[in-house]
């Protein structure tokens, strides 16, 4: 039987009306409920605990994980969930402002600001108009900042200060972009803004949010780390561990890779091989190269001639009047191995790690994660996104300026 939802409604709309006309009033029993305060008050709670908890609600924390001690915050961890959107973003939930909003944000180690989109960006621009925008005139925690953000005349707005929650636990005085203008070609993404996960180096006029997190004793260590989900029928992502290492993701010991910049989470790389028989491999970065992480993509970049000729050896063709290749879904288990050696180890990428399915109205196209590299990127430097850390746990320590990646669990 059909059920008519708007019939429905009518029934229940005449049923009150009549209620209401029959008894010449309506009585809807009000309860008082005992505060939070009072709930403390009553189980004998500590004094230095219900400061503690008000100290919270002054800086904006509503929600954030209480972990108290004498009515100071003790330093923890916490885990973000992390999404993925055609295996090409991965993003995690960060509630901005008070009362909170929440936006789909990239967490970008290759990046040092934070930055999402601003309500004063034109709807008539089809970035702003398929995303969720910040008003920061909806938060009571918003401060201004003013000064003025350009990054290459593409990504344009301002800095303006508010409380980020992520996951548990919250980063007040956070200073970010919220951009009036961005590049057209972000329509097609599917998050409203990012956060840097770079250092402080690569972010000149504001302490990014990792860094923010540990000045406010957030966090038991300074590390944090990513576990990304290979599973291609979910949109679950993974997750990214605030404050050290979540030991349920990792089966193997850490092999610890130093940082060689003062910039990026950058490191060296010995050899790069393409290896299509037990007794054939063709190698690229010969004599050495750099390579940054970069986990807000899928993607591995490198010198478009290098690129190019690894693309070739997968069986990838590249797409007329784009840097995309397209390969055959059939690779994924019979493509070559491609082998980073780094620090004499050797760290492996299987064709099911990258080839990169997209799946939409019943058609699937499967194309390589390799692309060629942006022209600012140095000669001699690659990009390794989600393709390359699939198959890996890792750590990002900041106190150290070290790379852990084990094998995941």
């Amino acid at each position: 039987m059909k059920i008519n939802l708007q019939l429905i409604l009518v029934l229940v709309c005449l049923h009150v009306t009549v209620a209401i006309k029959k008894a010449g009033f309506v009585r809807i029993p009000l309860q008082r409920m005992e505060t939070g305060l009072e709930k403390l008050l009553r189980q004998g709670a500590d004094i230095k605990l219900i400061e503690g908890i008000y100290e919270m609600a002054r800086q904006g924390a509503e929600g954030s994980k209480l972990v108290l001690k004498d009515g100071k915050f003790v330093p923890t961890n916490d885990t973000l969930p992390l999404y993925k959107y055609f295996d090409t973003e991965y993003y995690g939930m960060v509630n901005i402002g008070k009362p909170g909003k929440s936006y789909k944000m990239i967490m970008d180690t290759a990046w040092a600001y934070s930055w999402v989109i601003s309500s004063e960006c034109p709807k008539t621009s089809l970035p702003c108009a398929v995303h969720e925008s910040y008003n920061h005139k909806s938060s009571s925690t918003y401060k201004p900042d003013g000064r003025v953000f350009n990054i290459s005349n593409k990504f344009l707005g301002y800095m303006s200060q508010d409380v980020f929650l992520v996951g548990q636990m919250n980063a007040s005085g956070q200073v970010f972009a919220e951009l009036t203008h961005l590049p057209w070609i972000y329509t097609l993404y599917d998050s409203d803004g990012t956060i840097g996960l770079g250092f402080q180096e690569l972010s000149h006029n504001a302490t990014p949010f990792f860094y923010n997190f540990l000045s406010q004793n957030r966090l038991k260590e300074p590390i944090f780390s990513f576990y990304i989900n290979r599973d291609p029928t979910t949109t679950r992502g993974g997750s990214l561990f605030f404050g050290g290492i979540d030991p349920k993701h990792n089966k193997t010991a850490f092999s610890t890779i130093n940082v060689n910049s003062n910039i990026y989470w950058q490191f060296a790389v010995n050899k790069i091989s393409v290896v299509m028989s037990k007794k054939s491999q063709v190698d690229v970065c010969k004599n050495g190269c750099n390579a940054l992480a970069d986990t807000s993509s899928n993607a591995i970049m490198g010198p478009p001639d290098e690129i190019k000729v690894i693309n070739q050896l997968i069986g990838a063709e590249r797409i007329f009047f784009s840097d995309r290749y397209l390969i055959p879904c059939t690779q994924e288990y019979k493509g070559p191995k491609i082998v980073f050696n780094i620090n004499g180890e050797e760290f492996m990428v299987k064709g099911r790690d990258y080839i990169q399915k997209m799946s939409y109205s019943g058609i699937t196209i499967c194309m390589s994660a390799f692309r060629p590299a942006s022209p600012g990127l140095a000669r001699n430097t690659w990009t390794l996104g989600g393709a390359f850390f699939y198959q890996y746990y890792t750590a990002f320590d900041i106190a150290n300026r070290q790379i852990m990646i084990a094998d995941a669990a």
